[in-house]
């Protein structure tokens, strides 16, 4: 039996990302604990916040298969 090698890597935020990045924020949301929202978050504000921190210089990363 062989396994096939899956690298990661961590990179900047782009907008594609975003909505595999909603489906598991609001996914958390839904049903963690550990989350202090109530309502699902929308693909347009997870925009506004990825231009948030963009604009603040700040970063945004997600960990990305190779």
């Amino acid at each position: 039996m062989t396994r096939e090698r899956v690298g990661i890597i961590i990179r900047d935020t782009t907008d594609p990302d975003l909505p595999a990045m909603l489906a598991m924020i609001n996914a958390e949301i839904a049903d963690s604990p550990y989350i202090y929202a109530e309502t699902p978050v929308t693909l347009d504000q997870r925009r506004a916040w990825l231009a948030a921190l963009r604009s603040a210089n700040l970063p945004a990363l997600v960990a990305a298969e190779i």
